[in-house]
């Protein structure tokens, strides 16, 4: 059985590609908070991860009181200042968001179709902060300067509105959508073994959001419902299908809920894990900074697909 199946639609995770799934999010049951703790494994590669954990820290002390937070608008260079807790929390989702999309499209070359960032942007990220501790600078003001990497790499912005966290050439609403529907995206952090504050997901919150924004009710098991995968990422499966290439991007958040080790090989389900590789690296275009391992990776997968294109083909003749 092929399947037209993939990438692209789900909450940036999945593509449509004709027998494969790229970082592909596929359990509502097992991901919790494991997305921000590969996030804060790669920044803590980069060498800022316990920076940035102090910094949230921080941030939240100083947006107890009204000094406080005209350090924050201060330091984070606001062009609306911030009033109460819920601006806080509205700074610290943004920050949150910067993140959170460097780890995603943290790639060894410049790209600029979710926002202009330099190669490695989570390096630059990192190297940013280290600057500006180096200068004297606070570990807020270093988390700053972080931050710009994402938001500001192209120096045209003289103030930050925070109200936009996200990037509205990517189409967000949609999948927010998505989320509120098909593919419930049960995402925590515990500050613990990630370095964010403590958000724990709610069903209950997410469902009354979702219903008065979208006039719809989420459905967290459909994912498991149709296509299996009650044990990800274990490896032990109940995944339906076959002729699948699963492959993730060690570096890329999305693969904490995706298919790591091979669930199937008797039905040709295939998982490939491909080093220092953010979200969908293997299906960009040729670039001079690939690197063996990926273009391996990319070989393996166009190997399988026209192997079974082939048996298909033959399949089809011989009847």
């Amino acid at each position: 059985m092929f399947i037209l199946f993939g990438k692209n639609n789900i909450q940036f995770i999945c593509r449509f590609f004709w027998g494969y799934f790229g970082s592909c999010y596929l359990s509502f049951k097992n991901e919790i908070s494991l997305k921000f703790q590969v996030v804060t494994n790669d920044f803590n590669e980069a060498g800022c991860a316990d920076d940035i954990r102090t910094a949230f820290t921080d941030i939240i002390q100083l947006g107890n009181y009204q000094a406080g937070l005209n350090i924050l608008s201060s330091d984070f260079k606001l062009c609306q200042p911030l009033s109460n807790a819920n601006d806080v929390d509205m700074l610290v989702n943004w920050i949150e968001g910067a993140i959170g999309f460097l780890a995603m499209i943290d790639y060894p070359y410049p790209t600029n179709f979710v926002a202009p960032v330099p190669a490695w942007p989570v390096n630059a990220f990192c190297q940013q902060m280290q600057l500006v501790s180096t200068g004297g600078g606070s570990v807020i003001q270093a988390l700053a300067a972080g931050v710009g990497i994402f938001y500001n790499y192209t120096g045209v912005n003289a103030c930050y509105n925070i109200s936009n966290a996200g990037t509205p050439s990517l189409g967000d609403q949609a999948w927010e959508y998505q989320t509120c529907t098909e593919m419930v995206m049960p995402i925590s952090s515990n500050g613990t073994s990630d370095m964010f504050p403590l958000s724990v997901f709610s069903l209950e919150s997410w469902t009354e959001y979702c219903q008065q924004t979208w006039g719809v009710t989420p459905n967290p098991y459909w994912v498991t419902t149709n296509f299996g995968g009650d044990l990800l990422p274990s490896g032990i499966t109940n995944l339906v299908g076959s002729n699948i290439v699963f492959s993730n991007g060690q570096l890329d958040p999305w693969s904490s809920g995706g298919v790591v080790t091979s669930p199937d090989l008797l039905r040709d389900m295939v998982s490939i894990v491909i080093p220092n590789a953010a979200h969908h690296l293997d299906l960009r275009g040729p670039n001079q900074a690939d690197y063996p391992e990926l273009l391996n990776a990319r070989e393996i997968e166009i190997a399988f697909i026209e192997q079974w294109i082939l048996e298909k083909q033959r399949k089809t003749a011989n009847n």
